[in-house]
């Protein structure tokens, strides 16, 4: 028995074993791990309409990452069914606002500050602190999903909250 516990091949055998389990356990080498990304809609509760039936995970980044994944030839078909998709309370930056029509303004806004764009079409007078408001200040949106179309996400029946 002696003999056997001086093997190199068994002292050899007996230390991989051990520094396996100390890797496994202590350092949590080889685990599966969680990954799954805690989503914008779980951190702020933002929801979005699929015929009535409001959900909470929907965002502008999600959406352009969606049409990315698939082959070019589908994009526009996916970019497509998002249309018509009513959205709620979607954390964003203002960038730009212009006026289009006498009492229009077109608004450039930042998911969360960063791309992808979001425009939206609304009236001057329902916002008048649009007129003063700086790059950069925070604009919750919320209305109805128009078009999606390379980096960007367009609404109508747009809402505010400044």
């Amino acid at each position: 028995m002696g003999s056997l516990l001086t093997s190199p091949w068994i002292i050899g055998t007996s230390v991989t074993v051990i520094g396996g389990l100390i890797l496994y356990f202590v350092f949590g080498v080889g685990r599966e791990k969680n990954t799954r990304k805690i989503t914008q809609s779980e951190r702020t509760g933002e929801k979005f309409d699929r015929g009535g039936e409001l959900s909470s995970e929907l965002t502008p980044e999600k959406i352009i990452d969606e049409i990315r994944k698939v082959p070019v030839f589908q994009r526009e078909t996916l970019a497509e069914s998002y249309k018509n998709i009513k959205i709620e309370n979607w954390n964003t930056t203002l960038q730009s606002a212009r006026k289009i029509s006498n009492d229009r303004l077109h608004l450039m806004l930042l998911d969360r500050g960063n791309y992808p764009w979001v425009y939206a079409d609304v009236e001057e007078k329902e916002y008048p602190k649009l007129k003063i408001m700086k790059e950069g200040e925070k604009v919750i949106i919320s209305g109805t999903i128009q078009k999606v179309e390379g980096n960007t996400v367009e609404l109508k029946d747009t809402k505010l909250k400044l």
